[in-house]
């Protein structure tokens, strides 16, 4: 079965709420706040994750600790990725222009900005975007960068973009604003 991207980020929410907690907690606290929001994540999804192929669980994996895939290098910083989102989710000028808001301070980074964009464009279609599309939507944007493992394999040319906005299309189009 299928893990849905949403039940991962719900994790990443909540860890999130911990961290920028206010008034903010002090080390030791915080340190054992978010190991029991995690404990209590996995507790609450240990069926779904024991039901987890190979493919699902090494998503998952990658997911949680994206530091240990050194075999995959995307190459893209904010700015292309930003113009990427633009041409992929194709946005209209004042909509591109509010995710290019992230350059400005106080305005949050390219994920908030993002996530902003989201919300004010409906709904996202079906179906859920699993962890395993996202996954290997990483691996193909990983596939195209010259120092990325040559084990990853490559999905399009390097020289494609029409290709690969496609494909991150239709993973971005069904993702829901907090994804």
């Amino acid at each position: 079965m299928p893990f849905p991207f949403s039940t991962f980020t719900s994790l990443l929410e909540s860890l999130e709420k911990v961290e920028h907690r206010d008034p903010p907690l002090l080390p030791a606290p915080k340190a054992d706040a978010l190991k029991a929001e995690t404990e209590r994540w996995f507790r609450s999804h240990r069926h779904a994750i024991n039901g987890l192929d190979v493919r699902a669980a090494t998503a998952l994996l990658s997911s949680m600790l994206p530091e240990r895939r050194t075999d995959r290098v995307y190459g893209m910083q904010a700015t292309s990725l930003c113009r990427i989102l633009c041409r992929t989710l194709g946005l209209s000028a004042s909509r591109a222009g509010d995710l290019q808001a992230y350059k400005q301070p106080n305005r949050g980074d390219l994920g908030k900005c993002l996530e902003r964009v989201l919300k004010s464009g409906g709904p996202p279609a079906k179906p859920a975007v699993t962890l395993e599309e996202v996954d290997g939507m990483l691996e193909a944007l990983a596939g195209q960068c010259r120092f990325s493992d040559r084990s990853i394999p490559v999905r399009f040319p390097p020289s494609s973009s029409e290709g690969r906005d496609k494909f991150l299309g239709d993973v971005f189009k069904r993702a829901t604003p907090e994804e």
